[in-house]
């Protein structure tokens, strides 16, 4: 459901592809870097917002819903 998978080893580099089946979610994965923490909230009829909260030089990709926001805050 969060999405969260590694592309590089320790988590040097990350892929963020969260659910879209759910309105609502959030959770933490544990990696060798720290915590990624994920949030997920809906607005205007289906639209999300995601939050992703990662240790602060963690590279990432991104593969997000369509009409999608995110903000990304580093550690």
């Amino acid at each position: 459901v969060l999405g969260i998978r590694p592309l590089e080893a320790g988590y040097e580099k990350l892929l963020f592809a969260p659910s879209d089946a759910f309105d609502s979610f959030e959770g933490v994965v544990p990696t060798a870097k720290g915590l990624v923490a994920v949030k997920c909230k809906s607005i205007d009829g289906g639209r999300k917002n995601f939050t992703l909260v990662l240790p602060k030089n963690t590279k990432f990709e991104a593969d997000l819903p369509e009409n999608s926001n995110i903000e990304v805050i580093e550690y």
